[in-house]
């Protein structure tokens, strides 16, 4: 065995317990392109080893968000799951919920090997998808922040002004199930 056959190998395993993702549309599909996202979940390719050393750098920035935020005592859920009460295909996987009694906030950490200026498009997207989908199931006041990662420079950037909205949320999830391939996908497949 190789040094890279055993990596390929360790960071090809489940990390996190997020179900089978060619069996929904998740929140980071919102910003694709619906033909790739129906692509990529009908005809799968094996990831290479950079694009698995990628994911295991994602998964190491929850890690360190999680046990800063254990130490520091503030209560949070990790990895919320989320559907959609009427189209259960469509959910999302939410970072980090903190709960207060008149609102909840969602926490979506991503690690970047250089640090954009603004969150980028598809990060926004993602945000407003997934506090949409917390909305529906809690009455709640929803808000989000998205917190950027670079693991190389320890550099840190917090984006927090996200509130809510319901017509951007609808727009969202009109992209994911108005193109006939998702909706075809969806329909044959499930």
């Amino acid at each position: 065995m190789t040094i890279k056959t055993i990596l390929q190998d360790y960071l090809s395993q489940p990390k996190l317990e997020l179900g089978n993702r060619t069996e929904y549309v998740g929140a980071s599909d919102v910003a694709q392109c619906p033909r790739k996202v129906v692509l990529t979940k009908t005809q799968p390719v094996a990831a290479d080893l950079p694009t698995l050393t990628r994911y295991e750098r994602g998964n190491m920035v929850d890690r360190i968000v999680d046990n800063a935020l254990e130490h520091a005592e503030v209560p949070s859920d990790k990895q919320v799951e989320v559907i959609h009460p009427e189209y259960e295909y469509l959910m999302a996987h939410l970072d980090f919920v903190f709960a207060r009694h008149n609102e909840v906030a969602l926490l979506e950490a991503k690690s970047v090997s250089r640090m954009p200026d603004t969150p980028y498009t598809s990060w926004i997207e993602q945000i407003h998808f997934q506090m949409g989908l917390l909305a529906l199931s809690d009455s709640r006041k929803v808000r989000g922040a998205i917190l950027a990662v670079d693991l190389s420079s320890g550099q840190f950037r917090l984006s927090d002004d996200f509130s809510r909205s319901k017509y951007l949320f609808r727009d969202l999830k009109g992209r994911l199930m108005e193109p006939d391939h998702i909706r075809n996908y969806v329909r044959h497949e499930k």
